[in-house]
């Protein structure tokens, strides 16, 4: 399994890297020129704390409009229950922290083949 992980923050990165092979999952830097590519990946998880302001908005326009085909989750300290609430509701969850149980979700998703917005669905 194959995990683009879009973060600037080298403990982050290092702390995800561990979590995901305990997992069985290889993460892959992602980088802001990579971020719409994810069709290369089994799933994309977003260190929100970390991106830029304006790289956000535009990630986060994407979420909402469900531009992804693969399984999405974040991690943020900085998330609003309403905003946390929606994205939930497209099936992409907001974590507080970086934990296992982000990489448990994805491992799941995966496995299942599910992508956002749509629970019932899954990948081709």
């Amino acid at each position: 399994m194959l995990v683009a992980y879009l973060t600037t923050d080298e403990v982050n990165w290092n702390s995800a890297a561990q979590l995901a092979e305990e997992s069985g999952i290889v993460l892959y830097p992602l980088t802001y020129h990579e971020q719409f590519l994810d069709v290369q990946f089994d799933a994309v998880l977003y260190d929100w704390d970390f991106i830029h302001p304006l790289k956000r908005q535009k990630i986060k326009e994407q979420l909402l409009a469900d531009q992804f085909h693969v399984p999405v989750a974040l991690h943020s300290y900085h998330w609003d229950n309403k905003e946390r609430r929606r994205l939930r509701q497209k099936g992409i969850p907001v974590f507080r922290r970086l934990g296992s149980e982000i990489f448990r979700f994805l491992q799941g998703a995966i496995n299942h083949g599910l992508i956002p917005n749509f629970a019932d669905k899954k990948r081709p």
